[in-house]
């Protein structure tokens, strides 16, 4: 089959036209008797010499990147055709009289121009904490607008919309948002009404810190989203105990065993198929919902896998952040540690599983919203897994049912409150802010410069570049640069800038992510064409041997995987293994779903020794497909190696053994239909053929089918 070669677009194709020619014009200069820890930048025309760009050393001693003496190090500078440049660097080459009208103030220890940053610092702070004209903080900038101007929305919330707030939501049965939600199993949360030209609808933000508007009931009957969770909202059973872990009082959902007597399931024991999988539950969604919905047995139902901002899971700055500094650097990334809940003195207002508790690499750690009120502090960078769960047993969100929270005291405000008062019952919700006139904008450079990246600011990434063009390599605590963020986020004329301020392609964070990596996992395919085509390594592994293509492979990341497979600068290797020895299609295989495109390419792509190659536990891609289920890719890889068909692990398990054992029907009758199909194969141990599992595993389908192929062989 031809290769369908992914279309570069004319912008890209333009960026790295503009590129090439931008690299081709870079002048190298020496730096000249420097200071410890000094450098060179480039500065914009002067008014006392007009006409001429100059270089100037400054010291940036507390740049983390540049630790040394550059004495005879080059760096690179463009010079417009229409300025000239000083002959020689550094303050030699200019009189020193010239020099003081320059650079009259002695710059600071920290690297900070104290000429340009004593102008921002003359700013007053407006009363919600941002500054005059173009110095705005860019934490308001990433949420697309501020605090206030949400409080103004939320009068136009729906009446009765207010009782889903807070909960966690997964797609529902009409779902045709595509992937905005990060795929299947992704989960988001419920917040206020945000356009008042569509508050009829639900609002979510995605845990990725993707915001958009879903159908509820009231368009036709459609129903976008499903209940995932609604702890966060403070459901309790009070006189509710799990029989499968002893939790009391079950907390969200609770489910109700119909076949026995008095047996009941908080939400995470029964999506973990405690108790029999064949018996019926109840669903009882709040405390006085009896009898409840019933649905069918989970043996044999739909299940996926959840994903988003649980234990595990690396996360940033999201978009209700309002901490300031306490990750450290602008841009770290944290751990998720645990989820908790969030209490106040009324227990009656407590929310369940509201609050995420994160540890930094400064080695701080705190505790953050995810779900409180609707607010979400943080954003995974990589989502983590909270385990499987039964997407057609989940409520869906129908606001046409929901009683009015607010049709008494409707017209309560808090404005004639007592300040104090007021103060006490906002710090209870995180709320009360006094105005932020002490507190100090973000004023290092590399700060500054990943702040714009991860805000989309190309223009101000210029200007910082122009004048502290050494900032493109700087890393926060955890290794992380602007290029990374702003390929995360796909800010791709921020990437554009940035390569051409030289920012370095192949720079590791301290799990050994490139930019490249960064836009995989983002899914950002426009921005991996981009990089690709300016250098970028596609093989280049972090500390787990992962690739972009690993990772791409694992977020179900189809276009990447395209751009990411076409690469025609340099080969990506298909085949490469990571710490596990899985390969990307191995990884895509193990992925719920079955996303077909994407499985299709990584086939084609992966050579037959790639399709052969085992894992650490002995599993090659033909086994993996069998024992996840995969009939399509069972199909292809069979179509391109039909001699896989009878090979075995090292336990003798062949393909049929792991699809009989667990119950594959399609893909026994697939197996079967091929020529030399070996039913009499046994494993090592037990010495059991494919019936044998079966049976062990009362999948009478299997047993049938693999009946009717062995009489037809007599």
């Amino acid at each position: 089959m031809d290769e369908q070669q992914p279309q570069i677009s004319p912008e890209i194709q333009d960026l790295v036209a503009k590129t090439a020619q931008y690299k081709a014009e870079l002048t190298s200069i020496q730096v000249d008797d420097p200071r410890i820890d000094g450098t060179v930048a480039v500065r914009e025309p002067h008014s006392v010499l007009p006409n001429v760009v100059v270089s100037v050393q400054y010291n940036i001693a507390n740049c983390p990147i540049i630790g040394r003496d550059l004495r005879g190090d080059t760096i690179n500078y463009y010079n417009p055709p229409q300025y000239r440049a000083l002959e020689g660097t550094g303050p030699k080459a200019l009189g020193q009289d010239q020099l003081r009208e320059l650079n009259d103030i002695e710059p600071e220890s920290d690297g900070q121009d104290t000429h340009q940053i004593s102008v921002k610092q003359d700013l007053e702070p407006l009363e919600d904490g941002r500054e005059i004209g173009n110095t705005t903080v860019k934490e308001l900038a990433e949420t697309g607008r501020d605090v206030h101007d949400k409080e103004k929305l939320t009068d136009k919330q729906e009446k009765g919309d207010w009782w889903f707030i807070g909960m966690r939501v997964v797609r529902g049965p009409d779902w045709q948002g595509g992937n905005e939600d990060g795929g299947c199993g992704c989960v988001g949360t419920v917040v206020p009404v945000q356009d008042v030209e569509s508050k009829s609808r639900i609002w979510v933000r995605w845990d990725s810190g993707v915001l958009a508007e879903y159908r509820s009931g009231r368009e036709g009957g459609q129903f976008d989203l499903r209940i995932y969770d609604n702890a966060q909202r403070g459901v309790k059973h009070e006189l509710v105990d799990c029989d499968g872990c002893s939790e009391r009082g079950v907390v969200g959902i609770r489910w109700k065993c119909l076949q026995c007597d008095d047996y009941d399931l908080c939400h995470r024991c029964y999506n973990e198929c405690r108790h029999d999988q064949r018996h019926p539950f109840m669903r009882i969604d709040e405390p006085g919902d009896e009898p409840g919905v019933e649905v069918p047995c989970r043996l044999g139902a739909k299940r996926f896998t959840a994903f988003g901002i649980f234990a595990g899971a690396k996360v940033v700055r999201g978009p209700d952040w309002k901490w300031q500094a306490h990750e450290g650097a602008i841009g770290s990334v944290g751990t998720v540690t645990e989820i908790e809940k969030h209490e106040t003195a009324d227990s009656s207002r407590t929310s369940y599983r509201s609050l995420v508790k994160v540890q930094w690499a400064a080695g701080n750690s705190n505790y953050y919203r995810r779900g409180f009120e609707g607010q979400m502090d943080l954003q995974y960078f990589k989502k983590a897994s909270n385990g499987e769960f039964f997407i057609e047993h989940l409520p869906t969100l129908d606001a046409t049912t929901c009683s009015s929270l607010f049709e008494i005291g409707d017209k309560v405000r808090l404005r004639d409150i007592d300040l104090t008062q007021l103060k006490d019952i906002q710090e209870e919700h995180y709320g009360w802010v006094e105005k932020i006139k002490n507190a100090s904008p973000c004023v290092k450079n590399g700060n500054l410069l990943i702040q714009s990246a991860i805000v989309g600011d190309d223009s101000e990434v210029k200007e910082i570049l122009t004048n502290h063009p050494d900032v493109a390599n700087y890393q926060n605590q955890q290794g992380v640069t602007a290029l990374h963020l702003a390929a995360h986020h796909g800010h791709l004329d921020v990437v554009h800038a940035l390569v051409e301020g030289n920012a370095p392609l192949e720079q590791q964070d301290t799990y050994g992510d490139t930019a490249l990596m960064f836009a995989a996992v983002g899914n950002k395919p426009d921005v991996v064409q981009y990089l690709l085509l300016v250098g970028s390594n596609p093989n280049t592994s972090e500390e787990r041997g992962l690739t972009p293509l690993h990772a791409a492979a694992g977020q179900a990341n189809d276009k990447c995987v395209q751009a990411l497979l076409s690469s025609q600068v340099q080969k990506c290797d298909v085949n490469s293994q990571d710490i596990n020895g899985d390969t990307p299609l191995l990884i895509a295989i193990g992925r719920p779903g079955d996303n077909k495109a994407m499985l299709g390419l990584l086939i084609e792509h992966t050579t037959d020794d790639g399709l052969r190659l085992l894992n650490h536990i002995g599993f090659n891609s033909l086994h993996y497909a069998a024992y996840h289920g995969k009939k399509y890719a069972v199909e292809k890889i069979l179509k391109r190696l039909p001699s896989m068909i009878n090979i075995a692990k090292r336990d003798g398990f062949t393909a049929l053994h792991l699809a009989a054992t667990n119950g594959y029907t399609e893909i026994v009758k697939t197996l079967l239909k091929q020529e030399n199909c070996d039913i009499s194969a046994r494993t090592v141990l037990k010495r059991q053929t494919a019936r044998d599992l079966a049976v062990e595993a009362s999948h009478q389908e299997c047993i049938n089918i693999l009946d009717a192929h062995g009489s037809l062989q007599k």
